[in-house]
């Protein structure tokens, strides 16, 4: 399933606006929003956050989810990145409660349209 995503040249007022690290003029940023199924149980976020350099091995992340169980954007992973499409994978621990919790997540961005789909997994965790 698609998703709209908006993409942008970064300004310093998108910067702020997106609670990210003020990037170059030159990155791209990508706000997606992500369609709340009954089967994401809460672990996909509503709106994931992205800032892309050009030809960078990885890329700038932040969403509610990760402002909640770890206070910062993080690091992902450029899987792949050529004409047709952008894939990024991410994963971080939890603490607290939740300290056993490994989310993984892999956001592709077609560029075609500005479509984005996004899938998630929970890793090391026990019932």
């Amino acid at each position: 399933m698609a998703f709209p995503v908006r993409s942008a040249v970064l300004g310093l007022a998108a910067a702020i606006t997106l609670g990210l690290v003020t990037p170059a003029l030159a990155d791209t940023v990508y706000e997606c929003q992500i369609e709340q199924l009954a089967k994401n149980r809460g672990w996909l976020p509503s709106v994931v956050a992205l800032v892309l350099k050009d030809g960078a091995s990885e890329a700038t992340v932040n969403d509610p989810i990760l402002n909640e169980f770890v206070g910062k954007p993080v690091q992902a992973k450029v899987d792949t990145d050529n004409t047709k499409r952008t894939t990024l994978s991410w994963n971080f621990t939890t603490s607290g409660d939740y300290r056993y919790v490994k989310p993984f997540n892999r956001l592709t961005i077609t560029k075609s349209d500005l479509s984005a789909s996004m899938s998630g997994s929970l890793g090391r965790y026990s019932n």
